[in-house]
């Protein structure tokens, strides 16, 4: 990021293990609900020289869980995408 050498933390706080919604192959409206392993988390991004704060998505209220960085289907081990 202009020209800077960026540093990237990322910290796995929960897994969950549950249920998750895909999209049925070429439709719009139908979905599946498949087992799935869900990794929370947070990721920050700093400027290795300076230590600027470039992106943090770590909650800022307490009380909210972190949010969701990875899932994997259960079935088969792919990877879920957003």
């Amino acid at each position: 990021y202009a020209g800077e050498k960026l540093l990237c933390q990322v910290s796995i706080t929960e897994a969950e293990y549950g249920l998750g919604r895909v999209k049925v192959p070429n439709t719009d409206d139908n979905y599946y609900y498949i087992p799935v392993l869900a990794f929370r988390g947070t990721v920050v991004y700093i400027s290795d020289k300076s230590g600027t704060v470039y992106y943090d998505n770590t909650p800022e209220n307490a009380d909210e869980k972190p949010p969701i960085l990875l899932c994997i289907n259960a079935i088969d081990g792919s990877i879920i995408s957003n």
